[in-house]
């Protein structure tokens, strides 16, 4: 019995959706044309009004989001050391070179920079010894006691306590003071 007025209730409202679909009749007056063309131009105007605003919307809110997000660049340039006076005038004197010549001047830095500390590194080859107590004078790193754990020609191996964890850093001598 429910099965059946259920049933009788879907075509009623079937039927009512057909009748309300048959009333809406097209215009055939050119005056009435006209009015459905003027109500239809509204509003797509009106729609395209709303499309607009909201895509102005979001534009603004990622901009809005974009300027709160650092950029790569922007943190790298942050963790950069800072500079003095003389060091400074000399990179901005090099920023109008070409990159070619500022790549060239790196490397060159480089090299002469790792020359320097396997000198130093093998310079202090005689004082560093298994077990002994050494200071981290570079990188990360820099003032935290250690102790070495490999000791070779140039480099040494150095347990360190970063926060919980137990590490071991691979550093050139050079990079080590003994305590």
């Amino acid at each position: 019995m429910q099965e059946t007025q259920d049933v009788q209730a879907i075509d009623a409202a079937i039927r009512a959706a057909k009748e309300q679909m048959n009333t809406s009749v097209k215009p055939t007056t050119p005056e009435e044309r006209a009015q459905a063309r003027k109500e239809k131009a509204e509003r797509r105007v009106t729609e395209q009004a709303e499309k607009a605003r909201l895509r102005m919307e979001k534009r603004a809110a990622r901009e809005a989001a974009k300027a709160m997000r650092k950029n790569a660049l922007d943190k790298a340039r942050e963790r950069l050391p800072v500079m003095d006076e003389h060091v400074s005038l000399i990179v901005d004197k090099a920023r109008v070179l070409k990159s070619s010549d500022v790549d060239a001047i790196i490397k060159h830095l480089s090299h002469w920079q790792r020359e320097q500390a396997t000198n130093s590194a093998t310079w202090n080859m005689k004082v560093l010894a298994v077990g002994q107590a050494v200071m981290v004078t570079n990188g990360r790193f820099a003032g935290t006691l250690g102790q070495i754990t490999k000791s070779g020609r140039i480099r040494v191996h150095v347990a360190v306590k970063d926060g919980e964890k137990d590490r071991v850093l691979y550093l050139f001598a050079s990079e080590v003071t003994p305590q």
